[in-house]
């Protein structure tokens, strides 16, 4: 019973540590993500970064773009229309994998700052 109880209580511990490992690492930053490019192969992950300026293309399916962090880049290809809020020099968390040379992305999430600014009367 005693060897039931800890065999239990090892599992339950490492689905616990496994649990709370993933969700502090929510996504990969771009120096990242190139760092683990090899590993990482085509499983699905959450990619944060910068959208480059310059490197915006609207396409039939969605956009193409560039995403930097650290002196690195990443092009993105988005088979989704992107969010209102998506611009150039805008932080975005994106969520695809790496192909054939570029980071395909089906969903493009915004990441904006929770504190309002009211906009400045002239």
């Amino acid at each position: 019973m005693v060897i039931v109880a800890l065999v239990f209580f090892s599992a339950l511990g490492f689905l616990l540590y496994e649990g709370v490992g993933s969700a502090l690492n929510y996504y990969l930053t771009v120096p990242q993500a190139l760092a683990q490019k090899d590993s990482l192969g085509s499983k699905s992950f959450r990619l944060e970064g910068v959208v480059a300026p310059g490197s915006v293309q609207k396409t039939r399916q969605g956009v193409d773009f560039a995403v930097t962090g650290g002196g690195h880049r990443v092009d993105v290809l988005a088979v989704e229309q992107p969010p209102q809020l998506f611009q150039v020099d805008i932080r975005v968390v994106l969520v695809g994998h790496f192909q054939a040379g570029y980071f395909w992305t089906n969903r493009i999430m915004v990441k904006h700052s929770s504190a309002y600014t009211p906009a400045k009367k002239s």
